[in-house]
Protein backbone atom coordinates (compact mmCIF):
# COMPACT_ATOMS: atom_id res chain seq x y z
CA UNK A 1 0.00 0.00 0.00
CA UNK A 2 1.16 3.51 -0.68
CA UNK A 3 2.01 5.45 2.43
CA UNK A 4 1.58 9.20 2.16
CA UNK A 5 4.76 10.93 1.20
CA UNK A 6 6.21 13.21 3.86
CA UNK A 7 8.83 15.48 2.36
CA UNK A 8 9.59 16.94 5.79
CA UNK A 9 11.38 13.64 6.48
CA UNK A 10 13.56 13.98 3.36
CA UNK A 11 17.04 15.37 3.94
CA UNK A 12 18.75 17.21 1.14
CA UNK A 13 22.09 18.87 0.60
CA UNK A 14 23.85 20.33 -2.41
CA UNK A 15 27.42 19.14 -1.86
CA UNK A 16 28.88 20.39 -5.14
CA UNK A 17 28.42 21.74 -8.64
CA UNK A 18 29.17 19.45 -11.59
CA UNK A 19 28.97 19.56 -15.38
CA UNK A 20 26.30 18.02 -17.54
CA UNK A 21 26.85 17.51 -21.26
CA UNK A 22 23.86 18.85 -23.11
CA UNK A 23 22.58 15.95 -25.26
CA UNK A 24 20.78 18.42 -27.54
CA UNK A 25 24.15 19.78 -28.65
CA UNK A 26 25.24 16.48 -30.22
CA UNK A 27 25.69 17.97 -33.67
CA UNK A 28 28.35 20.36 -32.46
CA UNK A 29 31.87 19.00 -32.43
CA UNK A 30 32.22 20.10 -28.84
CA UNK A 31 29.30 19.28 -26.60
CA UNK A 32 28.10 22.14 -24.47
CA UNK A 33 28.92 21.52 -20.82
CA UNK A 34 26.27 22.95 -18.55
CA UNK A 35 26.99 23.47 -14.87
CA UNK A 36 24.45 21.75 -12.61
CA UNK A 37 23.79 21.55 -8.89
CA UNK A 38 24.20 18.05 -7.49
CA UNK A 39 21.39 17.47 -4.97
CA UNK A 40 21.88 14.61 -2.51
CA UNK A 41 18.59 13.22 -1.25
CA UNK A 42 17.98 10.95 1.72
CA UNK A 43 14.43 9.70 1.97
CA UNK A 44 13.41 8.73 5.50
CA UNK A 45 9.64 8.84 5.45
CA UNK A 46 8.89 5.16 4.89
CA UNK A 47 10.54 3.60 7.93
CA UNK A 48 7.11 2.98 9.45
CA UNK A 49 6.32 0.54 6.64
CA UNK A 50 9.66 -1.23 6.87
CA UNK A 51 11.62 0.67 4.23
CA UNK A 52 15.24 1.48 4.91
CA UNK A 53 16.22 5.08 4.13
CA UNK A 54 16.90 5.51 0.42
CA UNK A 55 19.67 7.69 -1.01
CA UNK A 56 20.14 9.12 -4.46
CA UNK A 57 21.51 12.16 -6.28
CA UNK A 58 19.78 14.34 -8.81
CA UNK A 59 21.27 17.06 -11.02
CA UNK A 60 19.37 20.28 -11.70
CA UNK A 61 20.28 23.32 -13.73
CA UNK A 62 20.13 26.86 -12.37
CA UNK A 63 17.10 27.60 -14.52
CA UNK A 64 15.15 24.57 -13.31
CA UNK A 65 15.09 25.97 -9.78
CA UNK A 66 13.32 29.08 -11.06
CA UNK A 67 10.77 27.01 -12.94
CA UNK A 68 10.14 25.08 -9.71
CA UNK A 69 9.80 28.33 -7.76
CA UNK A 70 7.33 29.83 -10.15
CA UNK A 71 5.21 26.66 -10.37
CA UNK A 72 5.11 26.38 -6.58
CA UNK A 73 4.08 30.05 -6.36
CA UNK A 74 1.36 29.41 -8.93
CA UNK A 75 -0.14 26.55 -6.89
CA UNK A 76 0.64 27.55 -3.30
CA UNK A 77 1.48 31.24 -3.28
CA UNK A 78 4.87 32.61 -2.31
CA UNK A 79 6.94 31.37 0.63
CA UNK A 80 8.54 34.49 2.09
CA UNK A 81 11.14 32.49 4.03
CA UNK A 82 12.08 30.27 1.06
CA UNK A 83 13.17 32.34 -1.89
CA UNK A 84 15.81 32.02 -4.55
CA UNK A 85 18.24 34.86 -5.22
CA UNK A 86 16.90 37.43 -7.67
CA UNK A 87 17.15 36.05 -11.20
CA UNK A 88 17.84 39.53 -12.52
CA UNK A 89 21.51 39.05 -11.67
CA UNK A 90 23.54 39.99 -14.73
CA UNK A 91 26.43 37.87 -15.93
CA UNK A 92 27.20 34.33 -17.03
CA UNK A 93 25.59 31.54 -15.04
CA UNK A 94 28.82 29.58 -15.16
CA UNK A 95 30.47 27.05 -12.87
CA UNK A 96 31.99 29.68 -10.56
CA UNK A 97 28.69 31.53 -10.30
CA UNK A 98 26.77 28.35 -9.38
CA UNK A 99 29.46 27.50 -6.83
CA UNK A 100 29.00 30.90 -5.21
CA UNK A 101 25.22 30.30 -4.97
CA UNK A 102 25.36 26.65 -3.85
CA UNK A 103 24.54 27.31 -0.19
CA UNK A 104 21.64 29.65 -1.00
CA UNK A 105 20.09 27.08 -3.32
CA UNK A 106 20.60 24.35 -0.73
CA UNK A 107 18.90 26.46 1.94
CA UNK A 108 16.03 27.21 -0.43
CA UNK A 109 15.25 23.50 -0.85
CA UNK A 110 15.76 22.73 2.84
CA UNK A 111 13.25 25.43 3.78
CA UNK A 112 10.69 24.25 1.22
CA UNK A 113 10.85 20.73 2.67
CA UNK A 114 9.86 22.10 6.07
CA UNK A 115 6.63 23.69 4.81
CA UNK A 116 3.67 21.56 5.96
CA UNK A 117 1.61 22.40 2.88
CA UNK A 118 4.38 21.01 0.66
CA UNK A 119 4.88 17.78 2.62
CA UNK A 120 3.06 15.81 -0.06
CA UNK A 121 3.85 18.03 -3.06
CA UNK A 122 4.21 16.00 -6.25
CA UNK A 123 6.01 18.92 -7.87
CA UNK A 124 8.69 19.13 -5.20
CA UNK A 125 9.05 15.33 -5.08
CA UNK A 126 9.53 15.28 -8.88
CA UNK A 127 12.17 17.98 -8.65
CA UNK A 128 14.07 15.83 -6.14
CA UNK A 129 13.67 12.56 -8.04
CA UNK A 130 16.09 11.43 -10.73
CA UNK A 131 13.31 10.24 -13.02
CA UNK A 132 10.91 12.93 -11.86
CA UNK A 133 10.01 14.65 -15.08
CA UNK A 134 13.45 15.49 -16.43
CA UNK A 135 11.59 17.61 -18.90
CA UNK A 136 8.87 19.30 -16.92
CA UNK A 137 11.31 21.78 -15.40
CA UNK A 138 12.92 22.56 -18.76
CA UNK A 139 10.04 22.33 -21.24
CA UNK A 140 7.99 24.97 -19.56
CA UNK A 141 10.70 27.54 -19.21
CA UNK A 142 8.70 30.60 -18.45
CA UNK A 143 8.77 33.68 -20.60
CA UNK A 144 9.68 35.91 -17.66
CA UNK A 145 12.72 33.83 -16.82
CA UNK A 146 15.26 35.43 -19.07
CA UNK A 147 18.75 34.32 -18.26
Amino acid sequence: SMTPRNLAAWKISIPYVDFFEDPSSERKEKKERIPVFCIDVERNDRRAVGHEPEHWSVYRRYLEFYVLESKLTEFHGAFPDAQLPSKRIIGPKNYEFLKSKREEFQEYLQKLLQHPELSNSQLLADFLSPNGGETQFLDKILPDVNL
